[in-house]
């Protein structure tokens, strides 16, 4: 009975071994969600996105957005806190290619992707991020934050927010209408 005893107790200690290894390996593979940006709103005063060649510079100047160049256009309000909100709190979560051959597959090389550049009060960079647009899920994005080579999926969509028309961020000033001239009738 003791040689069947060690014999049970050395197969049960092996098993334990084994799946305490497994348990560690798998942890390895959890998908943790973190913010791409590192940031708060407050302590931004410039961003630009940049699409290939083409590019747009937002800056806030006291309380008020401007695009810079565009001296004509006032920022609309709705997008402008729709986008720091969306884009602030955007996550990045699995972990989908450590390979800088596959950047072009998940469009966020600096050609194909969306460049989206924080800077903080005195021009320093808060964060740097590429995104690119997930060809299979529509509202997830890929990311590649920094000058890192890990690519991740995003937890939600916001390329359709970085866009580099001036006319998506800003509007004409609807100029006061002059008022009515009174008219005299004469009798």
């Amino acid at each position: 009975m003791t040689r069947q005893w060690r014999n049970i107790l050395l197969v049960l200690g092996v098993l334990i071994i084994l799946f305490l290894i497994n348990t560690l390996n798998q942890q390895k593979l959890i998908s943790s969600s973190d913010n791409v940006f590192h940031v708060k709103e407050d302590q931004i005063f410039s961003f630009t996105i940049k699409m290939g060649d083409e590019e747009i510079e937002l800056s806030r100047v006291d309380t008020l957005w401007v695009i810079t160049g565009h001296d004509s256009l006032l920022v609309k309000s709705r997008i402008m806190s729709n986008f720091l909100e969306q884009s602030l709190k955007v996550k990045r979560e699995t972990l989908v290619s450590t390979n800088p051959k596959k950047w072009s597959t998940y469009s966020v090389d600096d050609s194909l992707g969306s460049v989206l550049t924080v800077y903080g009060e005195s021009g320093n960079e808060k964060g740097r991020a590429v995104f690119g647009r997930s060809k299979s899920e529509w509202s997830k994005n890929f990311v590649r934050i920094g000058n890192e080579n890990k690519v991740y999926q995003t937890n939600k969509s916001i390329v359709h927010q970085l866009q580099i028309s001036p006319t998506y961020w800003g509007e004409t000033p609807k100029l006061p209408e002059p008022p009515a001239a009174d008219t005299i009738s004469v009798d």
